[in-house]
């Protein structure tokens, strides 16, 4: 629970760092994917995201073919479920 409160402060701050220091953070929110290859480990990204999600973060559970219409060029043949967040982001860490 601290971890994901953590990863909530912090992408929250991101987004509104550069506004509040005049700092250029290079903040991008181009999303992110988490996939499994196992039952085990599908079963493991989705009870974080349920967690997530609990601490009001926009993640959501997807399929091998929704990871694969989102990123074609990705292998998905042992990819046995997904999560999406789609506001997770870069920034540049020497700025931050």
């Amino acid at each position: 629970q601290n971890m994901t409160r953590l990863a909530k402060y912090s992408a929250d701050l991101y987004v509104k760092l550069e506004a509040e220091t005049d700092v250029g953070t290079g903040m991008r929110q181009v999303g992110s994917i988490t996939v499994a290859l196992t039952e085990e480990r599908k079963h493991e990204i989705y009870r974080q995201a349920s967690l997530a999600r609990a601490f009001d973060v926009d993640v959501r559970e997807i399929s091998p073919g929704e990871v694969k219409e989102m990123y074609p060029h990705l292998n998905v043949s042992g990819v046995v479920g997904a999560v999406h967040l789609p506001l997770d982001g870069q920034c540049d860490p020497a700025n931050i």
